[in-house]
């Protein structure tokens, strides 16, 4: 857990005792099970290291999250050292557990107290979900630390079916997934806010094969993947239907082999050594290629040039968000070239933006920048780079 610097010093003791005793536990763990008896206790026959649990709202703390704790919102502590009183809790095998709740968890009813969180469910070897030692069927909720609801589902015979919502720390719905199983295959889907599908995935048992598909804003089909026990076959589509790319890759006895069309391999031939021209006559509705020569414009610094091109690219395929956030930092390259002669690549923006804040782009080309972000920062998109991005900005008031 991030513990921000407004947190009291409680809590920021607190934490970083939990993230201690964790590790010592676990290696404490490890040393019990290697080492000999007579190594476990030093001459004046006291055990060196302690078996130490710490629970947050029933759950086992495993490891550290992004979620800040704050001081007020702890609402009970306290730690048991007791043998018989641990034994009784059902605690038998630990030194002492130390129990946390926070606010929100204390003023739950009973009803909704005996709903587990996901991390309260153990998963076993069947891959199905176990509760309190049985399969669980039942709802699981879990919340952030403020009270609001982080995730919701439905577990059916230890396995996840029906709906699985997740909600952002503002109560946005940020993922809406079903899953549905049953005796011959497995099937599921993740939609946006609006219930639109952005990838679809089923697994089909007989045969053994996994068939993975993503989707355009509009509904289209952007990729399919099929994965069999033989190898991978991926193909590629523009919104209109257009496929751009088929590629296989087979596992043989002499290694994997990758073959592609002849359309492809043309193309990436002509894509490395420049010849961006020859390979527009050839497939000049191809936003992948304008893409390619924005980035080669970019190195040679014709910003406006590689504009161009990115904006061809989306006149092309308007139903792609990663294009809208390749123009979007169109403008990052340009200013930073002409403020401090710095040659970025889109990892680097995020950093360099985060150091200068006061980087010269007019009030109106932020604004259309952070329209064309919130588009690339969607579902749709699986660029982390512009959903990092979109995210800071926003926190900055950009």
């Amino acid at each position: 857990m991030n513990i921000p610097k407004t947190s009291a010093l409680f809590t920021f003791l607190l934490i970083m005792c939990l993230h201690a005793t964790a590790q010592r536990s676990r290696v404490s763990s490890r040393n019990q099970r290697t080492a000999p008896d007579s190594a476990k206790a030093d001459n004046k026959g006291s055990v060196s290291k302690q078996k130490q649990l710490y629970l947050l709202d029933s759950a086992e703390i495993k490891t550290l999250t992004e979620e800040q704790l704050q001081t007020s919102q702890v609402g009970f502590m306290n730690t048991v050292k007791d043998p018989f009183t641990l034994f009784k809790l059902g605690y038998g095998k630990y030194d002492s557990v130390t129990f946390i709740f926070t606010k929100h968890y204390l003023k739950l009813s009973p009803e909704l107290k005996n709903i587990p969180s996901q991390a309260r469910l153990d998963k076993r070897k069947n891959n199905r979900y176990y509760f309190r030692g049985e399969m669980y069927t039942g709802k699981v909720i879990d919340y952030y630390y403020s009270g609001d609801i982080k995730e919701e589902g439905y577990y059916e015979e230890g396995l996840q079916k029906g709906p699985l919502k997740r909600y952002d720390i503002n109560g946005i719905l940020t993922l809406h997934t079903v899953s549905v199983a049953d005796t011959l295959d497995l099937e599921g889907a993740s939609t946006d806010s609006a219930g639109n599908v952005y990838y679809r995935w089923k697994y089909v048992l007989p045969g053994m094969v996994l068939v993975s598909e993503y989707y355009y804003p509009n509904g289209s089909i952007k990729k399919r993947v099929q994965l069999h026990q033989y190898g991978t076959i991926t193909t590629k589509y523009l919104s209109s239907g257009l496929m751009t790319d088929s590629s296989s890759r087979i596992r043989t006895s002499g290694g994997p082999e990758t073959e592609k069309t002849k359309t492809t391999e043309r193309r990436e031939r002509l894509l490395k050594i420049d010849e961006y021209a020859a390979a527009l006559k050839r497939e000049p509705g191809n936003p992948e290629i304008y893409l390619a020569r924005a980035y080669y414009r970019l190195k040679n610094l014709e910003f406006d040039m590689a504009l161009e091109d990115v904006n061809t690219c989306i006149s092309l395929e308007p139903q792609e968000p990663d294009y809208y956030g390749e123009r979007a930092l169109m403008p990052v390259y340009k200013a930073a070239y002409f403020d401090t002669d710095d040659r970025l690549k889109k990892k680097d923006v995020l950093n360099y933006l985060a150091n200068h804040p006061n980087i010269n782009i007019p009030p109106a080309k932020r604004t259309a920048m952070m329209e064309d972000l919130k588009k690339a920062a969607g579902p749709f998109s699986s660029d982390k780079v512009f959903k990092e991005l979109y995210k800071y900005l926003k926190s900055i008031n950009f």
